[in-house]
């Protein structure tokens, strides 16, 4: 089934939880990237080139429709799911969880918690696998393309934050700038095997090839991110809903499955919408095909617009944003759906008691 980036992006209100969480981990590292919202691929375009026609939209719909690209939102989609074959079982929740856990612990994590680990190695294959798709050229030129994106930039610090930094924070300094490696020296070939049988053998090598150049700056930004772990930590549990406030410890957040905050479909179609619309600009330019009118000045009458002496030619013209479907974000649902269940539990309590004291 086809990936549209308009319904992807339009799951996400500006005040949604994803969106708020990012924002909030962003906000306490000075070097984080800006993240303003667009939700569709013609607000991408419009924050991107506020002088891009329709031609530049058209061109970048047509490349997001394309198999390269149709993968990279595969993929995005895949990390967040639990039934996608990919097993990811841990996420924001699990990662500050054990941040939150007494120091002998924390240091300990690796060890104890493998399932984190794993998930690391898993979504940093992940990541890779979108990288290679989206971008032309060669592995190097995809990996600095990359590094130059600003949603780019936010992927890498998420992951370097919330995936390596929060869960493993002693590990990762103790690691002097080499965790992830060992990381994966550790779990990788267990994992590439996992990662293989979903996306078959071709797909999972260029991963790979993807991941090795990329392993240097993701251990780069690990080492920055690491020093403002604890603010990261403090504001991704403020932006957490009640539904999955953190315990004190990690027990049991396996058995929970998948994360809810998918993060990773967020940031990954913003990624996709912000190279489209570039590629378009580089490939068609802003889009422009049909010279605007030139009216007279002198004749108010013949020049619809006051101050102006052209009118766009309407087939240049960018279509409405998408609306948003109203389908609500699944962890609202979730947390008022549990007070609902609660509401009617206590509800047919009461019935019943009722109905006892009628009955005696």
């Amino acid at each position: 089934m086809p990936h549209d980036i308009d319904e992807m992006m339009g799951a996400f209100a500006e005040n949604d939880y994803t969106p708020k969480l990012c924002r909030g981990i962003f906000k306490v590292v000075p070097f984080a990237p800006p993240l303003p919202h667009y939700g569709s691929l013609v607000e991408t375009l419009q924050v991107l080139e506020p002088q891009g026609r329709r031609k530049a939209l058209d061109h970048a719909r047509g490349l997001t429709n394309s198999e390269d690209f149709q993968r990279t939102l595969w993929m995005a989609n895949a990390l967040d799911t639990a039934d996608s074959g990919i097993s990811v079982f841990s996420g924001v929740k699990s990662a500050v969880a054990m941040y939150q856990a007494k120091e002998g612990e924390r240091l300990d994590a690796l060890e104890t918690d493998q399932q984190q680990a794993a998930d690391a190695v898993l979504k940093g294959l992940g990541l890779a696998f979108m990288v290679y798709h989206l971008y032309p050229g060669s592995v190097a030129e995809k990996a600095a393309a990359f590094q130059k994106s600003e949603t780019g930039k936010a992927l890498m610090l998420y992951y370097a934050a919330v995936e390596v930094g929060l869960p493993f924070a002693d590990n990762a300094l103790l690691g002097g700038g080499q965790f992830l490696s060992g990381l994966f020296a550790k779990l990788g070939d267990d994992k590439l095997a996992e990662f293989t049988s979903v996306t078959g053998e071709s797909e999972a090598k260029e991963a790979v090839g993807m991941l090795q150049t990329l392993m240097g700056p993701l251990e780069k930004m690990i080492a920055m991110a690491s020093k403002y772990i604890g603010p990261m930590a403090e504001a991704a549990a403020a932006n957490l809903p009640g539904a999955l406030g953190v315990a004190d410890k990690i027990a049991g957040v396996v058995a929970t499955g998948a994360d809810a905050m998918p993060v990773y479909r967020y940031l990954g179609a913003r990624l996709a919408a912000e190279v489209a619309v570039a590629r378009a600009l580089e490939e068609v330019g802003t889009g422009e095909l049909f010279a605007p009118t030139v009216h007279d000045p002198s004749d108010p009458v013949s020049s619809p617009i006051k101050y102006s002496t052209t009118t766009e030619d309407p087939r240049d013209a960018l279509p409405e944003a998408p609306p948003r479907k109203k389908r609500g974000c699944f962890l609202k649902s979730l947390f008022f759906g549990t007070i609902l269940l609660s509401v009617a539990a206590a509800g047919a309590a009461a019935s019943w008691q009722l109905i006892t004291a009628i009955a005696s």
